[in-house]
């Protein structure tokens, strides 16, 4: 974590001259702790960005019912306001900032300005809590893990820093217990939105903190008292100097800009020829102007240099290698095995997995992680989600992946403000589907909240079907946030496994954040650019350092046992507090909490008697022909299994599961005698009772004797048979995709497509290699540009496939066609490369906007 916001700062300041890193009271002598003038114009415009911000966040009610006044930030926001005119430069920068720091809402935050918010402060050290109380709100037990050891940064610290070691017990701060600290400083800190999240983000805050979103100390050293361990844990007391380590890119800018503004030159102020003279605050701007997108969860320290300094400790290390997922970032998965514990690990970082290879951005990743499931910890004991440290993400992605683990799994849901401002973003254009129109709707007049709106459908989130049975575990900590909290709580919700915690519950942010960029784009009447985001933008890198913010737009609300229940301030609680002992965080190489929990989690096999299940029908989507239409299946600690096609629903084909590990096959059958895909549930029970339902796809092709000989005589479409069928992929309902609607063949209803449909019509035939064929289509589209595609392939059972139709004009690139209530008339032609082929007509989308996709109206295939 730390490593990377340190390379961010890297490629930022490479040619940027150095400020020295100094003590925090240095750089307050020298006056270096200054923010860049406003004019009034520009504070009004700062202003009502922030007034606009509070209007849409969702949060108010519940932070004044768990925290009282104090976490009110509209008396702070009132007066500056009224006395706007008045204010000096620092009052405003301070003020606004502690208006978002008193909410204890990392989804919403407020960077401020240089020269002051280039600077981090830091002890040096690291804290960490262990086992040792039986109270982890009230009491916890605290040691350090490791300090810095840098010669430069030892002479600033002071005298007392060498009595420090790891290992030992922190009981104090400026002479108060941790907690009491932590009590009388949480509406200063920024800290999490429960005690969970508060006291680790406190953790934190004790090791460096950003002035980019705190006001940095009043005070320029901080007293400690420990326990040392190596003296039968002899308490002392070490006051440790602050350190203050300038961002070399912001500093540069800012006090560049400052000496502009002021004709004042602060110490240290680099001499350069690039201009940054004022120009007059623009009210709107289309392409706003690259903001900061400081991710206070993933980097607490903001963009600084921390190389010097001991890596927070990454969870775990003793025992365990993580491999990586292929074509999926930030997730690893391994076995951990002393004691024969047989128990599978997939560690999650994030919700973001940005770099998969390529496909849906949703179901490419889910799909790489189900593949480890089904096959390299297919046989393990049971598994353990580790999210500790997660900061969320994408949040259907973490909706998507529950199915993996369970049947019927809800779409998450959430709710927005009922006010001006939430009409402007949510209402007013439309850009985010017709459920969160309708949702402003059917708010009463006086409604402080819409009712909920699913975020995705029960279909794409239940597109894949469970594939791991026995107990599952996930493992969070106080530092597991948004996304991953609504992760952790749809595995409560839904019973699908157990919580662990390294602390009571996860860290409450339950809420979808639209940086300033995203607020600006949906709502450009409310929000407008910033003040400075011009001068303050980093010519060589990407970076800027004029004010900005990000919000909780959104408010998530759970679904099953918990229905109605917040996230936001209270978090998922953990069934069983698991904290690392000393020697897990000590550099002794073990992992006690892995072994802990393998143990809880075999315990609970035992009691349900999920350790002896197993069910593995691979690959997801398996294509058979004709002549063998079954279904092979590896199954355990089942009665009997029950498989339903989607296009024979009132014909379910049962099979009893005798004792032991047994390999059987269900059996298939082709309504109407046409190829193409089948969509079959297949269900088990335990006890007479429903234990599982997963879905398959099987795709049905035609054997080599009943192709199309297209060198006989032209093909007409005219409807499904032994060689013509539609085939849908594993996501894409049937309903979704190409269907026959009274004779005329269409995607969908006719009226609206669903997002990540993929369905094509295939003629399966055969020619020599080298014919020449004419493919004339003709298609009505109604297809929103670049947000899917009208296709027609060729798909050769070498496994290449050919795109023959392309985009007009700037968009020839495109392999496919779309438009807003065109016509595709095309006469397409092909060479043919292999002596057994596919002709497809295929339909793609990415997103789902009120468009009605497409109707075939005419194929025809002709061989020269």
């Amino acid at each position: 974590m730390l490593l990377l916001a340190a390379a961010a700062l890297a490629l930022g300041a490479a040619s940027v001259a150095g400020l020295d890193t100094m003590s925090l009271a240095k750089a307050r002598e020298q006056g270096l702790l200054k923010f860049i003038p406003m004019t009034v114009a520009e504070r009004d415009q700062l202003l009502s960005n922030v007034e606009a911000a509070f209007q849409v966040w969702p949060h108010l009610e519940s932070k004044i019912k768990n925290y009282g006044p104090a976490a009110d930030p509209r008396p702070t926001l009132k007066r500056l306001r009224d006395n706007i005119a008045t204010v000096t430069d620092d009052e405003l920068q301070l003020g606004i900032s502690d208006s978002f720091v008193r909410v204890r809402d990392l989804h919403t935050t407020f960077t401020m300005t240089g020269p002051y918010s280039c600077f981090t402060v830091s002890t040096g050290l690291y804290l960490e809590f262990v086992e040792g109380s039986r109270d982890v709100d009230n009491d916890p037990k605290i040691v350090v893990t490791s300090t810095t050891q840098y010669a430069p940064y030892l002479g600033i610290l002071g005298p007392d820093y060498a009595k420090i070691s790891p290992g030992d017990e922190l009981t104090h701060v400026n002479g108060m217990p941790f907690v009491e600290w932590f009590r009388k400083n949480q509406f200063q800190l920024g800290n999490g939105a429960n005690d969970s999240g508060g006291m680790r983000r406190a953790l934190d805050y004790l090791a460096n903190f950003s002035g980019s979103q705190h006001r940095l100390p009043a005070d320029d050293s901080i007293t400690f008292t420990f326990r040392n361990q190596s003296q039968s844990g002899k308490p002392y007391t070490a006051t440790v100097n602050y350190i203050a380590i300038p961002d070399q890119t912001c500093w540069a800018l800012s006090c560049q800009l400052y000496q502009k503004c002021t004709n004042i030159t602060l110490p240290g102020t680099p001499s350069s020829a690039s201009s940054f003279a004022r120009t007059k605050p623009k009210s709107a701007s289309p392409s706003p102007s690259p903001v900061r997108k400081l991710d206070p969860i993933r980097f607490p320290l903001g963009m600084v240099d921390t190389s010097s300094f001991p890596a927070a400790r990454a969870a775990p290390i003793g025992l365990i290698d993580f491999a990586p997922i292929d074509g999926v970032s930030n997730v690893g998965w391994a076995i951990f095995d002393p004691k024969g514990r047989n128990m599978g690990v997939i560690q999650v970082s994030d919700f973001n997995f940005l770099n998969y290879v390529s496909g849906d951005p949703i179901i490419t990743p889910i799909n790489a992680i189900r593949s480890v499931l089904a096959n390299q910890l297919k046989d393990t004991n049971s598994l353990l989600i580790d999210l500790r440290n997660n900061p969320g993400g994408i949040i259907t992605l973490a909706n998507t992946l529950l199915q993996l683990f369970g049947a019927d799994i809800p779409p998450f849901q959430a709710r927005y403000t009922h006010t001006n401002v939430s009409y402007n973003l949510f209402v007013r254009n439309g850009q985010f589907g017709q459920d969160w129109l309708d949702a402003w709707s059917k708010a009463g007049q006086d409604d402080r909240y819409t009712p909920t709106v699913n975020w995705t459908t029960a279909d794409s989130v239940n597109s894949l079907g469970q594939v791991y049975f026995r107990p599952v575990g996930v493992f969070t900590n106080g530092r597991c946030f948004s996304s991953c909290d609504m992760f952790a709580a749809g595995i409560q919700d839904n019973g699908l496994g157990a919580i662990f915690g390294e602390d009571a519950t996860t860290g409450a942010g339950g809420a979808n954040v639209f940086e300033l960029a995203d607020l600006q784009t949906y709502d450009p009447i409310d929000f407008k650019p910033m003040p400075l985001a011009d001068e303050l933008a980093d010519p060589v890198g990407q970076g800027n350092y004029a004010n900005t913010m990000r919000a909780a737009v959104r408010q998530s609300v759970r679904t099953g046992r918990y229905a109605g229940a917040l996230i936001e301030d209270i978090g998922v609680k953990s069934d069983f507090v698991i904290r690392p002992r000393p020697s897990d965080v000590l550099g002794g190489g073990s992992n006690t909490q892995y072994d802990r929990i393998a143990q809880k989690l075999k315990d609970i096999g035992k009691q349900t008697g999920q350790r002896g299940l197993y069910f593995i029908a691979e690959p997801l989507e398996r294509e058979i022909t004709t002549d063998a239409l079954t279904l092979p299946v590896e199954v355990e600690g089942f009665e009997q299994l029950t498989i339903v096609q989607d296009d024979a629903p009132t014909e379910p084909k049962s099979v009893r599961v005798p004792a032991g590990r047994q390999n059987l096959t269900l059996p298939l059958s082709l309504p109407g005698g046409a190829i193409g895909k089948i969509g079959a549930t297949i269900t088990g029970t335990r006890g007479g009772k429903q234990a599982f339902k997963v879905r398959r796809t099987i795709n049905v092709k035609t054997s080599d004797a009943d192709r199309i000989d297209v060198t006989r005589a032209p093909f007409v479409f005219t409807g499904l048979g032994k060689a013509v069928g539609v085939f849908n992929s594993a996501i894409t309902s049937t309903t979704d995709g190409w269907n026959n609607a009274n004779g005329t063949w269409r995607t969908g209803d006719g009226l609206g497509y669903r997002i990540h449909v993929d369905s094509s019509i295939q003629v399966f035939m055969k020619a020599p290699i080298g014919t020449n064929l004419t493919i004339n289509v003709l298609a009505d589209i109604d297809i929103f540009p670049k947000r899917g595609l009208f296709c027609v392939n060729v798909v050769n059972d070498g496994g290449s496939e050919d795109w023959l139709l392309h985009g007009d004009g700037v968009y020839a690139t495109y392999t496919g066609a779309f438009g807003l209530n065109t016509m595709v008339n095309k006469s397409l032609s092909y060479t043919t490369q292999f002596e057994t082929f596919a002709v497809s007509v295929r339909f793609l989308t990415y997103t789902a906007p009120p468009r009605r996709g497409a109707t075939l109206r005419s194929l025809n295939i002709t061989a020269a």
